[in-house]
Order: structure tokens, then C-alpha cells, then sequence
């Protein structure tokens, strides 16, 4: 890959609006590295579960999964191919500590050390734009759908049984802080400060 496929992808990531962001990041990262698939994990608020952010499909618990060492480790991991199959590459999400998912790009071929380096720093620049979009907005999740939700997006059935709430960001009914139940008090017994 070269300079400027890495600028371009970035370029697409920082254009795309909050509610597109994992379903912009999804197709440029796809269509520029030739990837097979490219999975945008987000975890839940329990740090269990891992949830796709630009598909419909169910999340799963992290637990012994190579998404899961990549999350818990910070560290990317590099699964070769079961039987024919592609190598993935998981890599973290994270923003000066703050553990948001994993971004799991599966290739054809294994990875060159260059393209490692490269989805690295599209991982890190995906993670800020992860940070900014919900911090700056109300949706509840980046959708790939190009709509988003204004309501909490909670466990449903088999995603996330058990957990609070499966989208990185939440507004909760009558609540204006993101994260924080309507009602919810700190440890001193006040309300939650939001800022």
C-alpha cells in the first residue's frame, strides 16, 4: 500500500458523519485493502460482549476468542487460516486507554508487515473517529445504515443476554449524559456531573 491509500482511507474516515462512520470504515478498508470482510466489534458496557457496529449480526462474549486477546491484550493478533480459509487480523480499538472494540479484517493472504502497520494506524484513527462521534452526538451507536437511533439500544435476545446495553453510546430516557441511567447518583449520592 502506498501514502497515499492510507491518506485516502483516512480522508474517507474523517468525511464520513457519525451515523455512517462503521459502514464508511467497513467498505473503505475493504475496498482498499482487498479484504474478504472487515467487522467493526464495539464492546458492550460490561466488557463481555463483543457487537458488530455496521452489520445486523449478534454479538458474542469475548471470552477465548482471538477478538477477545486482541481487546483484553490491546496487542493485535494475527489468526492464520483454519481450512482454506482467510487470515484475520484483529486490532484494537482504544483512545488513550478507553477500550472501545475491535476492527477484524480477514485477507485472503497473510498480511505483510507494511499492511500490519498500516490497518494499525487505520485502527488508531478509527478509534479517534469512533471517540468524537460519540462524544459529539446523541446516536446511540455508529450505524452503518445511514439512520440512527436517538433511543438506548439494549440486549436483544441472543447479542448480548444479560448485558445493559450493547451500543457504545447510550442516551438514556430522560437523561441528557450519555451512559447514565435517569436517576442514577455517584457513590456520594449526587447526580452524576456531565459535562
Amino acid at each position: 500500500m502506498s501514502e497515499d491509500q492510507l491518506s485516502n482511507t483516512e480522508r474517507e474516515i474523517w468525511a464520513a458523519p457519525p451515523y455512517a462512520l462503521a459502514g464508511t470504515a467497513v467498505t473503505v478498508i475493504t475496498k482498499t485493502y482487498g479484504a474478504s470482510s472487515v467487522d467493526l466489534l464495539l464492546a458492550d458496557y460490561r466488557l463481555d460482549y463483543l457487537v458488530p457496529a455496521a452489520s445486523e449480526g449478534p454479538g458474542f462474549r469475548m471470552d477465548g476468542t482471538p477478538a477477545g486477546r486482541a481487546f483484553a491484550a490491546q496487542e493485535p493478533v494475527l489468526r492464520p487460516p483454519g481450512d482454506g480459509g482467510d487470515w484475520d487480523l484483529h486490532l484494537p480499538l482504544a483512545v488513550r486507554g478507553d477500550r472501545l472494540g475491535v476492527l477484524t479484517v480477514s485477507l485472503p493472504d497473510e498480511p505483510a508487515r507494511e499492511t500490519r502497520q498500516e490497518l494499525m494506524a487505520l485502527a488508531t484513527i478509527l478509534s479517534r473517529a469512533l471517540k468524537i462521534a460519540d462524544e459529539g452526538t446523541d446516536y446511540s451507536g455508529v450505524s452503518g445504515e445511514g439512520t440512527a437511533s436517538r433511543s438506548p439500544r439494549r440486549s436483544s435476545g441472543t447479542s448480548c443476554p444479560g448485558a445493559r446495553g450493547c451500543a457504545m453510546s447510550t442516551t438514556w430516557p430522560g437523561s441528557s449524559n450519555p451512559r447514565t441511567p435517569s436517576g442514577a447518583t455517584t457513590s456520594t449520592g449526587r447526580p452524576p456531573r456531565t459535562t
